[in-house]
């Protein structure tokens, strides 16, 4: 797309759009430009949680983010490193997982390598969950399932 195209484009989208903030957000949006104020600032840029070496935790946004896929984690530390945010330690995404700023997961979070999060505090190992006897029966099949399959 040339500059001119982009210009006509939007020229003629702006006319259908009456008010001046709501075409700027639309346009923030839409391509992932960073900035704005108010209720014109950006709003599709990926924000995470950063972890800092000296224990603090602040949400960031990696600002201009397009092309940074939601796995990439590698490109969304080092695109904070150039906006200036120091002393990452991990970061953590919507998708709960942190990520370690050398490319280790955090200790004690579910992987995505780990097949049943069996390292996750949330979750007993498998076991820890055969010594209880309610899941011993749980996974011994306590008893005939009711469901039929036609």
């Amino acid at each position: 797309v040339t500059p001119d195209e982009f210009i006509k484009y939007y020229g003629n989208c702006s006319s259908s759009i009456d008010d001046d903030d709501y075409f700027e957000l639309m346009i923030r949006n839409a391509w992932h430009i960073s900035g704005g104020e108010g209720w014109c600032a950006n709003s599709s840029c990926r924000r995470v949680l950063v972890g800092h070496t000296d224990g603090r935790q602040t949400v960031e946004e990696i600002k201009n983010d397009l092309g940074i896929g939601a796995d990439d984690k590698h490109k969304m530390v080092e695109r904070l490193v150039e906006q200036g945010v120091q002393d990452i330690e991990y970061i953590e995404t919507n998708d709960g997982i942190k990520f370690r700023a050398n490319g280790a997961a955090a200790p004690g979070t579910p992987t995505r390598r780990s097949a049943n999060f069996a390292d996750s505090p949330s979750r007993p190992s498998t076991a820890q969950s055969a010594q209880n006897p309610v899941n011993r029966r749980r996974n011994q099949g306590a008893g005939a399932s009711t469901l039929q399959f036609f």
